[in-house]
């Protein structure tokens, strides 16, 4: 409804109405500031670098008008962590693809662990089951880490790359992207704003609420509202 999607040149860009060629990592958003009521940005983030996320994510302040509503979504990494460290069937949902991952690549015999799903949904390029000969000292080393010193590790010395563009290389969650927001908005010298931990269909704009929104994300997702610059709610 009144999107324009803005994204690199491919083969699925050409075939999408209102579609701007835009690459997050060097342009600038194309619009004058508070010019933007809605921003809508789903499993992007956890692709890129933080320097880049900061930079998107001040830009979107930038353009935001008063109300304007930015909603990102992005893998829960808090969330997917406390499933670890207990007997249950939660990560059955990976096993399956990362079972078939090893058998056209390397086909190693060890058992598939959850915290080797989590590794590689969050850092593929660091799990045993992407290395040809399995580090096992550093899987091991990796388990010995608490949940920030884990997720710092996984994402230390990972680049963004075309040819592997749909690896993740990088984490975010509330607390961490509250940080990445909170600058944004100091940036944009914008001292008024929400940062609200939503839920799936959950967001504060009406229009992202629709169907159309939310569809392609998972509840073990993190869903952000960033409102910039809200009216005060009336008193009952």
């Amino acid at each position: 409804p009144g999107f324009i999607n803005l994204d690199k040149i491919s083969w699925r860009s050409k075939k999408q109405k209102n579609f701007v060629p835009f690459d997050i990592t060097l342009d600038k958003l194309p619009y004058n500031n508070n010019a933007i009521s809605n921003i809508y940005c789903s499993n992007v983030i956890e692709h890129l670098e933080n320097s880049h996320v900061q930079n998107f994510l001040s830009e979107c302040i930038r353009v935001l008008n008063r109300n304007g509503v930015l909603r990102l979504i992005t893998p829960d990494p808090e969330f997917l962590y406390k499933n670890l460290f207990f007997k249950n069937s939660y990560w059955d949902w990976y096993k399956d693809s990362l079972n078939t991952f090893n058998k056209k690549n390397y086909n190693h015999s060890f058992k598939i662990e959850n915290f080797d799903c989590f590794v590689f949904h969050f850092a593929q390029q660091k799990s045993r089951f992407y290395q040809k000969k399995p580090d096992h000292e550093y899987d091991k080393f990796l388990k010995s880490l608490n949940y920030k010193d884990l997720m710092e590790e996984l994402k230390k010395d990972l680049r963004f790359d075309e040819k592997t563009i749909h690896h993740h290389i990088n984490y975010f969650d509330f607390n961490k992207l509250k940080v990445f927001l909170e600058k944004g908005s100091k940036l944009n010298n914008t001292q008024n704003y929400f940062i609200i931990n939503s839920k799936k269909n959950g967001s504060v704009s009406s229009i992202m609420r629709e169907k159309m929104f939310d569809y392609t994300s998972y509840t073990r997702s993190l869903y952000v509202d960033y409102i910039k610059d809200p009216e005060k709610a009336e008193n009952n």
